[in-house]
């Protein structure tokens, strides 16, 4: 319970002596965190600082230079859907290698978001991402919609991964599509 009580605090978590009091939007986190190893080798924990987003897009963990700069790349994903502005997270804060307790410590964080942003849609880049988020079979439901906390929810490959992997260009584009048709909704 200690433990739990200790890393709601890393996250900003206030208490009071009555009940919790529901966040009305995403807390900065703690910069000083070092519920999980990923401290030891970041230099920042890399967090977007909009608010009252319709579109979010979760990543798994920010990329070596973005961490370095303390910046979320943006332009590019944010073209490639053809919308000028989204809310970007991640599963994981920090730079590092990943491990199943990293993951599970920080997912609490990115539920947290989508509880107080609302989003109208999740985008979820890549499998790992995906998986972290509580769900299985990534090849069946990638590009599939889904309820996810009273959100829509559509996975696809991460970028980075289809640039390496050219013969995945035409279902990424497929799942761009998709998107782009539930963007166009909100």
């Amino acid at each position: 319970m200690l433990k739990k009580l200790l890393h709601l605090k890393a996250f900003g978590v206030k208490y009071t002596n009555q009940n919790m009091i529901k966040m009305q939007k995403p807390r900065a986190l703690n910069q000083n965190c070092m519920l999980c190893s990923l401290y030891k080798t970041r230099s920042h924990i890399v967090q977007d600082i909009k608010d009252n987003q319709d579109v979010m897009i979760i990543q798994f963990m920010p990329t070596l230079k973005e961490d370095l700069a303390n910046t979320i790349q943006t332009n590019e994903i944010l073209s490639l859907f053809g919308i000028s502005r989204a809310y970007f997270t991640y599963i994981l804060k920090c730079h590092g290698l990943a491990s199943t307790n990293n993951i599970k410590i920080c997912k609490s964080h990115v539920i947290d978001e989508i509880l107080s942003l609302k989003p109208k849609l999740i985008i979820v880049l890549g499998k790992e991402t995906f998986e972290a988020l509580g769900f299985k079979n990534f090849k069946i439901l990638r590009g599939v919609v889904l309820n996810f906390y009273q959100a829509k929810l559509i996975s696809s490959y991460n970028l980075s991964y289809v640039k390496s992997n050219p013969n995945l260009k035409d279902l990424f584009s497929k799942d761009i599509d998709t998107i782009k048709y539930y963007i166009k909704g909100i």
